[in-house]
Protein backbone atom coordinates (compact mmCIF):
# COMPACT_ATOMS: atom_id res chain seq x y z
CA UNK A 1 0.00 0.00 0.00
CA UNK A 2 1.48 3.23 -1.17
CA UNK A 3 1.02 6.30 1.22
CA UNK A 4 0.15 9.45 -0.21
CA UNK A 5 2.43 12.30 0.87
CA UNK A 6 0.66 15.51 1.67
CA UNK A 7 2.04 19.28 1.28
CA UNK A 8 3.19 20.49 4.41
CA UNK A 9 1.93 23.33 6.25
CA UNK A 10 3.92 26.22 7.65
CA UNK A 11 4.50 26.21 11.46
CA UNK A 12 0.84 27.59 12.46
CA UNK A 13 -0.51 24.71 10.25
CA UNK A 14 -2.83 27.18 8.70
CA UNK A 15 -0.55 27.99 5.28
CA UNK A 16 1.62 26.16 3.03
CA UNK A 17 5.52 26.18 3.19
CA UNK A 18 6.83 29.23 1.99
CA UNK A 19 8.46 26.58 -1.37
CA UNK A 20 4.64 25.68 -2.18
CA UNK A 21 3.73 29.49 -1.89
CA UNK A 22 6.26 29.80 -4.47
CA UNK A 23 5.31 27.29 -6.61
CA UNK A 24 1.75 28.52 -7.01
CA UNK A 25 3.08 31.91 -8.34
CA UNK A 26 5.93 29.94 -10.40
CA UNK A 27 3.25 28.15 -11.85
CA UNK A 28 1.05 30.43 -12.82
CA UNK A 29 3.36 32.77 -14.09
CA UNK A 30 5.48 30.25 -16.60
CA UNK A 31 2.87 27.18 -16.69
CA UNK A 32 3.44 24.43 -15.16
CA UNK A 33 4.70 22.57 -17.78
CA UNK A 34 7.72 25.13 -17.93
CA UNK A 35 8.23 24.85 -14.52
CA UNK A 36 8.43 20.87 -14.63
CA UNK A 37 10.75 20.83 -17.44
CA UNK A 38 13.07 23.38 -15.96
CA UNK A 39 13.23 20.85 -12.60
CA UNK A 40 13.74 17.47 -15.37
CA UNK A 41 10.89 16.68 -15.15
CA UNK A 42 8.52 15.10 -18.90
CA UNK A 43 5.50 16.42 -17.73
CA UNK A 44 3.80 19.08 -15.80
CA UNK A 45 1.35 16.89 -14.21
CA UNK A 46 3.74 16.45 -11.32
CA UNK A 47 3.45 20.24 -10.36
CA UNK A 48 -0.28 19.76 -10.41
CA UNK A 49 -0.32 16.58 -8.25
CA UNK A 50 2.04 18.42 -5.82
CA UNK A 51 -0.07 21.45 -5.55
CA UNK A 52 -2.81 19.31 -5.12
CA UNK A 53 -1.50 17.06 -2.48
CA UNK A 54 -1.91 14.05 -4.87
CA UNK A 55 1.92 13.11 -5.63
CA UNK A 56 3.19 9.91 -4.68
CA UNK A 57 6.89 10.34 -5.18
CA UNK A 58 9.38 11.58 -3.08
CA UNK A 59 8.41 15.31 -2.37
CA UNK A 60 11.63 15.98 -0.80
CA UNK A 61 13.52 15.33 -4.36
CA UNK A 62 11.28 17.88 -6.11
CA UNK A 63 11.47 20.50 -3.18
CA UNK A 64 15.40 20.68 -3.28
CA UNK A 65 14.91 21.32 -6.77
CA UNK A 66 12.34 23.69 -7.02
CA UNK A 67 14.36 25.70 -4.15
CA UNK A 68 17.60 25.59 -6.27
CA UNK A 69 15.73 26.54 -9.35
CA UNK A 70 13.56 28.95 -8.52
CA UNK A 71 14.58 30.37 -4.80
CA UNK A 72 18.32 30.28 -4.83
CA UNK A 73 18.91 27.56 -2.41
CA UNK A 74 22.60 26.44 -2.38
CA UNK A 75 25.10 23.73 -0.76
CA UNK A 76 28.95 24.25 -0.72
CA UNK A 77 30.52 21.06 -3.05
CA UNK A 78 33.18 19.85 -1.23
CA UNK A 79 34.33 18.45 -5.14
CA UNK A 80 34.41 21.77 -6.76
CA UNK A 81 35.42 23.63 -4.09
CA UNK A 82 32.31 26.25 -3.87
CA UNK A 83 28.56 26.79 -4.14
CA UNK A 84 26.19 25.43 -6.12
CA UNK A 85 22.74 25.55 -6.30
CA UNK A 86 20.70 22.43 -5.36
CA UNK A 87 19.09 21.61 -8.68
CA UNK A 88 22.87 21.35 -10.29
CA UNK A 89 23.59 19.41 -7.31
CA UNK A 90 20.87 16.90 -7.46
CA UNK A 91 21.89 17.00 -11.37
CA UNK A 92 25.51 16.49 -11.24
CA UNK A 93 24.72 13.18 -9.24
CA UNK A 94 22.36 11.28 -11.91
CA UNK A 95 25.33 12.36 -14.97
CA UNK A 96 27.40 9.63 -15.83
CA UNK A 97 30.85 9.59 -15.76
CA UNK A 98 32.67 11.69 -18.15
CA UNK A 99 36.86 11.27 -18.15
CA UNK A 100 36.96 13.69 -21.22
CA UNK A 101 34.69 16.59 -18.31
CA UNK A 102 37.33 17.03 -15.32
CA UNK A 103 34.48 18.26 -13.15
CA UNK A 104 32.21 15.64 -13.88
CA UNK A 105 34.94 13.12 -13.21
CA UNK A 106 35.54 14.92 -9.53
CA UNK A 107 31.57 14.78 -8.62
CA UNK A 108 31.02 11.81 -10.07
CA UNK A 109 33.82 10.08 -7.89
CA UNK A 110 33.16 12.05 -4.54
CA UNK A 111 29.31 11.95 -4.76
CA UNK A 112 29.69 8.04 -4.86
CA UNK A 113 32.50 8.00 -2.65
CA UNK A 114 31.31 9.19 0.46
CA UNK A 115 32.60 12.55 0.56
CA UNK A 116 29.90 14.61 -0.30
CA UNK A 117 27.16 15.45 3.02
CA UNK A 118 24.65 16.16 -0.01
CA UNK A 119 25.36 13.38 -1.98
CA UNK A 120 22.32 11.09 -2.34
CA UNK A 121 23.84 7.88 -4.27
CA UNK A 122 24.71 4.92 -2.84
CA UNK A 123 28.29 4.84 -1.38
CA UNK A 124 30.76 2.65 -3.41
CA UNK A 125 33.56 1.11 -2.53
CA UNK A 126 36.70 1.90 -3.85
CA UNK A 127 38.93 0.09 -5.39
Amino acid sequence: MTTQQTIPLAGDGNARDPWVAELERVSQTLGQGQVARKLGYSSGSIVSQILKGTYKGRIDTFKERFEGAFMGLCVDCPALGMEIRRDKCLAYQNMAFAATNPNRAVVYRTCRHGRCPHSRVAVQEVH
